[in-house]
Order: C-alpha cells, then structure tokens, then sequence
C-alpha cells in the first residue's frame, strides 16, 4: 500500500466520523427543536417573538386565542397591532428601550388589544436574547382579567367599608359628644338640688334640732349624708367623662417622687398606716393623670387596710417580657377573684358602703386612664390576704 493510499483511508475514516457526529448533533439538534416546538405549541401562556424591527415572528396557539389573531394574519406584522392606539407612542419608547443592551427579564402589567377590537389586561414576562447577532424580545403573557375583576372588588369593598367606618366613627363621635354634654349638663343641673338638699337637713338640725327626736335626727342625718354620697358620685362621673377628652400631654414621668407625693397626702386620712415606696424606673405618660391613678390606688389601699393592725401599702414595680409593670399592694381585706371581672366597672363594688365608703368610680376612673396610655390594668388578691394592683404604660414620649 502506498503512503498516498494510507493517507487517503485516514482522511476518509475522519470524514466518516466526523459525519457520524454531525448527524447526531443534528439529531438531538433537531429533537431539541422538536421538544422546543412541542412546548410553545402547548403551553398554556400565550408566547410570541418580536425581531429589532418591532415585527412578529413567533405565536403560538394560546396567543391565538388569547388576542383572536391568527399567526397566519399577525405573523410578519407590526406588534403595534397588539397594543391600543392611546399606549402605541409610550409602547414604541418602551420597545427600544427593551431592545437595548442589558436590559434584565422583566415582569409587567399591560393592556394589550385584541382582534375585535376589545382590550385584555395581561401580565407579560419579557426577556431579550440575541439571534445572528441580532436582538429579539420573546414575551409570555397571561390573561389577568380575573385577577383584576378580584382587586377591583376588593378595592370596591375597601372604599365602601372605609365610608363605612368613616360614617359610623362620625355617629359615634357626635353620639358620644352628645352622651358627654347630656352627663355634663346632668350632673350640673343635679348639683344644686343636691346642694339644697343637704343645706336643708343642716338648717334643720341646726334650728330646730333641740325640737326633733332621735329618730328625726337620724333620719335627716341620712338625708344629709346621701346627698353628699350623691354629690361625691356625680363628681366621679364628671371627673371620668373628662377623661376621654383632651390630648394626652406625654413626657418622660419621675414616677417614683409622683408616688412618694400621692402616698404623703393619702397618708393624712390614715396616720396607721405605713406606706413605702421603693425605687422605680420613670414612666412616660401625662403627669398629671397617672398622679389620679396613683391616687386613687393607694386612697383603696389604705381604706382596704385600714382594719388591719398595721396597715402596710407598697409601691414598686418589676420588669416582665421587656416590659414595665408598676403596682400598689396592701394588707387589707382583699376580694375573692372570682368577682374581679367587676372591680373597673362604674359603680360596681365589692364592699358594701356600711364596710367601706366610697362610690365605685375610682378604678374606673384607673382603667380609663391605663387605657389612654396604651396600657393594662388587672388585679391579684385573696380574701384576708390584701390585694394588688398592677399596670403597665405603652405610650412614646412627645418631641
């Protein structure tokens, strides 16, 4: 064999297999394609390809039914046909843009036009890719129509439920302002009968006292005395009407010198009675309202205890879950919790006036406040075993 026919075999063996490749690379090249067809004609979203010129090369089946053109009728042809003719200008800027270098896939909502001249909205997820070296916009696009008669809904029901709102705050607001004026105007119209009243039974007993009897004593004594207990009711009532009206004047509260202030002037009606107040962190809150609750929880504390031998009150706090919670305990004669749902209730009381005196208003009056602050009031005790009172401020600090 001569050197010249070796060398012709070797070419020709490298011919064959290189053609052996080719056709298998052509072969998965084409069952790729095949696979690639087989997807678009399928898919469910609607996909086209439009080339640099904003032309229409590529539209599948659900593009067909999507926007009602045929491929045979928009293949070939201005994408611009897809678009209303309010938005071609604005969509004419967007394709060049898109069209650009480096523009990323995107994901946008469109209003696009249909063959019969009605409109579909459709979220469109758009992405560029070079073909022989020239830019062409694939686009798959989904019907939204649903997906927009649900968010115009909601929207409907939003604004309709904000009217709402809107409307039944302002009743409340003017039945509320209203329920105030009528209390307040009450409770002044109230103040001079009373007043008549209990001036009345101290006329008499003064000028005609050595004249009465016991039981006639006795009983403008209760006459009297019920007038001042109606008087002092009416005042809760006014005072606890005022709460809810006014801003709250916030600042950073020394709540332990408020405390030791309170307890000083609660202590005049009680001389028994030892109140310590330990170390606090400030509070933040109007001065001038948590002093009332102060107030009024220790005014309990020290009435609640006062039968006891040595009457001790207590004003402290502890932190719990990153939380300040403030409290007033006594020695007194406590409460069964099974009635502590009624303690802030207005009038509702768990002693008798003949064992305490006093009009049911206080603790209100406590919650009402807490409550303004953002925060919670609640209650411990057992009977016999005295009772605490604790709360906590949730409010930020006025700049």
């Amino acid at each position: 064999m001569t050197l010249l026919m070796t060398v012709g075999l070797l070419v020709a063996s490298m011919l064959h297999e290189r053609a052996k490749e080719l056709r298998a690379a052509n072969s998965r090249l084409a069952q790729s394609e095949a696979r690639l067809v087989g997807f678009i004609i399928s898919a469910h979203d609607a996909i086209l390809s439009i080339d640099d010129r904003g032309l229409v090369r590529l539209f599948n089946p659900a593009a067909e039914r999507l926007f009602g053109w045929s491929v045979r009728e928009l293949a070939g042809t201005s994408a611009e046909r897809l678009v209303p003719e309010r938005h071609r200008e604005s969509y004419r800027e967007r394709l060049r843009g898109y069209l650009g270098d480096g523009m990323p896939r995107i994901q946008v909502e469109l209003t696009c036009l249909r063959a019969d001249g009605s409109e579909v909205p459709v979220e469109v997820s758009l992405s560029r890719h070079d073909v022989a070296g020239r830019p062409v916009l694939t686009l798959v696009a989904r019907d939204i129509t649903g997906r927009r008669i649900a968010q115009e809904q909601s929207q409907r029901m939003n604004d309709e439920l904000e009217r709402r709102v809107a409307t039944r705050t302002s009743e409340l607001t003017r039945t509320v302002g209203e329920l105030e004026s009528f209390c307040y105007t009450v409770s002044h119209d109230l103040r001079a009968p009373l007043r008549a009243i209990d001036g009345f039974a101290q006329v008499l007993v003064q000028d005609h006292g050595p004249g009465l009897d016991g039981e006639a004593q006795r009983l403008l004594d209760r006459v009297s005395g019920n007038a001042r207990q109606m008087a002092a009711l009416i005042d809760g009532l006014l005072e606890l009407s005022r709460l809810g009206r006014g801003d709250l004047k916030c600042r950073p509260v020394d709540l332990a010198r408020v405390a030791a202030e309170q307890a000083a002037i609660a202590s005049h009606g009680h001389p028994s009675a030892r109140i310590e107040v330990d170390s606090m962190p400030p509070a933040v809150g109007d001065e001038r309202l948590l002093a009332q609750v102060l107030a009024n929880l220790l005014s309990n504390a020290v009435k609640f205890s006062s039968r006891n031998e040595e009457p001790l009150v207590r004003v402290g706090a502890w932190e719990e879950s990153g939380r300040i919670v403030y409290y007033v305990s006594d020695n007194g004669v406590g409460f069964d919790m099974r009635h502590a749902s009624k303690l802030f209730g207005v009038f509702e009381r768990l002693h008798g006036p003949k064992e305490f005196p006093g009009t049911g208003v206080g603790l209100a009056t406590v919650q009402r406040i807490v409550e303004r602050h953002g925060g919670q009031v609640w209650a411990e005790s057992e009977p016999g075993r005295g009772a605490r009172f604790s709360f906590t401020l949730d409010v930020a600090p006025q700049q």
